[in-house]
Protein backbone atom coordinates (compact mmCIF):
# COMPACT_ATOMS: atom_id res chain seq x y z
CA UNK A 1 0.00 0.00 0.00
CA UNK A 2 1.14 3.24 -1.18
CA UNK A 3 1.98 5.42 2.06
CA UNK A 4 1.40 8.66 0.90
CA UNK A 5 -2.18 7.00 0.81
CA UNK A 6 -2.60 6.32 4.29
CA UNK A 7 -1.54 10.00 5.15
CA UNK A 8 -4.94 11.29 5.61
CA UNK A 9 -6.43 8.59 7.19
CA UNK A 10 -3.44 8.92 10.03
CA UNK A 11 -4.36 12.67 10.09
CA UNK A 12 -8.17 11.83 10.66
CA UNK A 13 -7.45 9.54 13.70
CA UNK A 14 -5.00 11.58 14.69
CA UNK A 15 -7.75 14.88 14.97
CA UNK A 16 -9.98 12.43 15.93
CA UNK A 17 -8.47 11.45 19.14
CA UNK A 18 -7.31 15.04 20.00
CA UNK A 19 -11.31 16.08 19.37
CA UNK A 20 -12.30 13.36 21.99
CA UNK A 21 -9.33 13.63 24.74
CA UNK A 22 -10.24 17.78 24.17
CA UNK A 23 -14.14 17.00 24.82
CA UNK A 24 -13.04 15.03 28.11
CA UNK A 25 -10.86 17.86 29.14
CA UNK A 26 -13.97 20.16 28.95
CA UNK A 27 -16.62 18.08 30.73
CA UNK A 28 -14.07 17.54 33.37
CA UNK A 29 -13.78 21.58 33.97
CA UNK A 30 -17.74 21.58 33.45
CA UNK A 31 -18.17 19.19 36.42
CA UNK A 32 -15.29 20.54 38.65
CA UNK A 33 -17.15 24.24 38.02
CA UNK A 34 -20.37 22.46 38.57
CA UNK A 35 -18.88 20.84 42.32
CA UNK A 36 -17.86 24.27 43.07
CA UNK A 37 -21.02 26.03 42.24
CA UNK A 38 -22.98 23.67 44.36
CA UNK A 39 -20.32 23.88 47.49
CA UNK A 40 -20.95 28.00 47.36
CA UNK A 41 -24.70 27.70 47.17
CA UNK A 42 -24.53 24.70 49.52
CA UNK A 43 -22.61 26.83 51.84
CA UNK A 44 -24.15 30.05 51.69
CA UNK A 45 -27.56 27.93 52.34
CA UNK A 46 -25.78 26.16 54.89
CA UNK A 47 -25.52 29.50 56.94
CA UNK A 48 -28.91 30.05 56.88
CA UNK A 49 -30.27 27.15 58.00
CA UNK A 50 -27.51 26.96 61.18
CA UNK A 51 -28.88 30.52 62.20
CA UNK A 52 -32.47 30.20 61.65
CA UNK A 53 -31.61 26.48 64.02
CA UNK A 54 -30.67 29.48 66.36
CA UNK A 55 -27.03 28.87 65.98
CA UNK A 56 -24.71 32.24 66.11
CA UNK A 57 -21.92 31.97 63.01
CA UNK A 58 -19.04 32.83 64.85
CA UNK A 59 -16.60 32.18 62.04
CA UNK A 60 -16.50 31.06 58.27
CA UNK A 61 -13.88 28.72 56.44
CA UNK A 62 -11.56 27.86 59.48
CA UNK A 63 -7.91 26.95 59.32
CA UNK A 64 -6.84 25.19 62.17
CA UNK A 65 -2.86 23.53 62.25
CA UNK A 66 -3.50 19.75 63.22
CA UNK A 67 -0.49 17.53 64.93
CA UNK A 68 0.11 13.68 64.23
CA UNK A 69 3.05 11.51 65.23
CA UNK A 70 4.17 8.76 62.99
CA UNK A 71 7.00 6.75 64.60
CA UNK A 72 7.97 9.21 67.36
CA UNK A 73 8.12 12.48 64.75
CA UNK A 74 5.39 15.35 64.74
CA UNK A 75 3.76 16.17 61.61
CA UNK A 76 1.36 19.12 61.14
CA UNK A 77 -1.26 19.49 58.82
CA UNK A 78 -4.19 21.97 58.19
CA UNK A 79 -7.68 21.47 57.89
CA UNK A 80 -10.47 23.76 56.59
CA UNK A 81 -13.56 23.76 58.68
CA UNK A 82 -16.41 25.58 56.89
CA UNK A 83 -17.76 27.58 60.05
CA UNK A 84 -17.36 27.57 64.15
CA UNK A 85 -20.69 28.12 65.21
CA UNK A 86 -21.66 29.11 68.94
CA UNK A 87 -25.58 28.28 70.63
CA UNK A 88 -26.33 28.25 74.61
CA UNK A 89 -22.86 28.33 75.59
CA UNK A 90 -21.32 25.29 73.34
CA UNK A 91 -19.21 25.58 70.82
CA UNK A 92 -19.90 23.28 67.53
CA UNK A 93 -17.04 23.11 64.41
CA UNK A 94 -20.07 23.04 61.45
CA UNK A 95 -19.52 21.11 57.75
CA UNK A 96 -22.34 22.06 55.36
CA UNK A 97 -23.11 19.88 52.71
CA UNK A 98 -24.82 21.19 49.76
CA UNK A 99 -26.27 17.64 48.88
CA UNK A 100 -27.76 15.36 50.41
CA UNK A 101 -25.98 12.15 49.56
CA UNK A 102 -22.38 13.44 51.27
CA UNK A 103 -24.77 15.29 54.09
CA UNK A 104 -24.99 11.83 56.58
CA UNK A 105 -22.13 10.46 59.25
CA UNK A 106 -22.52 7.07 57.75
CA UNK A 107 -20.86 8.49 54.44
CA UNK A 108 -17.12 7.43 55.16
CA UNK A 109 -15.42 10.78 53.86
CA UNK A 110 -17.82 13.10 55.72
CA UNK A 111 -18.12 11.08 58.86
CA UNK A 112 -13.98 10.65 58.69
CA UNK A 113 -13.82 14.36 57.75
CA UNK A 114 -16.08 15.20 61.29
CA UNK A 115 -14.15 13.23 63.53
CA UNK A 116 -10.84 14.94 61.86
CA UNK A 117 -12.65 18.19 63.28
CA UNK A 118 -13.66 17.00 66.40
CA UNK A 119 -9.98 16.17 67.23
CA UNK A 120 -8.21 19.42 65.66
CA UNK A 121 -10.62 21.64 66.92
CA UNK A 122 -10.92 20.21 70.38
CA UNK A 123 -15.54 20.03 70.04
CA UNK A 124 -16.95 16.56 70.96
CA UNK A 125 -19.95 17.85 68.83
CA UNK A 126 -19.53 18.94 65.48
CA UNK A 127 -22.14 20.08 63.34
CA UNK A 128 -23.29 18.35 59.78
CA UNK A 129 -25.39 20.61 58.17
CA UNK A 130 -27.60 19.72 55.42
CA UNK A 131 -28.35 22.32 53.43
CA UNK A 132 -30.66 21.02 50.64
CA UNK A 133 -32.74 19.08 53.43
CA UNK A 134 -32.76 21.98 55.96
CA UNK A 135 -31.66 19.52 58.87
CA UNK A 136 -28.68 20.25 61.61
CA UNK A 137 -27.37 17.20 63.04
CA UNK A 138 -25.38 17.50 65.76
CA UNK A 139 -22.35 14.11 65.56
CA UNK A 140 -20.39 12.98 68.55
CA UNK A 141 -17.95 10.57 68.67
CA UNK A 142 -17.87 7.66 71.07
CA UNK A 143 -14.93 7.82 73.37
CA UNK A 144 -14.55 11.43 72.93
CA UNK A 145 -15.75 14.22 75.91
CA UNK A 146 -19.17 15.87 75.53
CA UNK A 147 -19.20 19.44 74.05
CA UNK A 148 -17.98 21.87 76.54
CA UNK A 149 -20.43 24.32 77.80
CA UNK A 150 -17.91 26.53 79.89
CA UNK A 151 -14.31 27.23 79.47
CA UNK A 152 -12.45 27.71 76.25
CA UNK A 153 -12.21 25.32 73.77
CA UNK A 154 -10.02 24.85 71.38
CA UNK A 155 -12.62 26.17 68.43
CA UNK A 156 -13.38 29.43 71.03
CA UNK A 157 -9.62 30.27 71.12
CA UNK A 158 -9.77 29.90 67.17
CA UNK A 159 -12.74 32.00 66.92
CA UNK A 160 -11.10 34.62 69.50
CA UNK A 161 -8.11 34.75 67.46
CA UNK A 162 -9.59 35.51 64.13
CA UNK A 163 -11.57 38.19 65.86
CA UNK A 164 -8.50 39.94 66.92
CA UNK A 165 -7.06 39.53 63.78
CA UNK A 166 -9.31 41.26 61.89
CA UNK A 167 -9.45 44.25 64.00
Amino acid sequence: MDLHALLPLAAAALGGGLAVLLAARRGRRQRVAGHRRTGRRGTSRGLRVLEAAGYRIVAEEVVREGIVHVDGREERFTVRADAIAERRGCWYVAELKGTPHVASALHRATRRQLLEYAVTFGVAGVLLVDAARGRVHIVGFEGLAAPRRRGRSRAKRTADRLARDRT
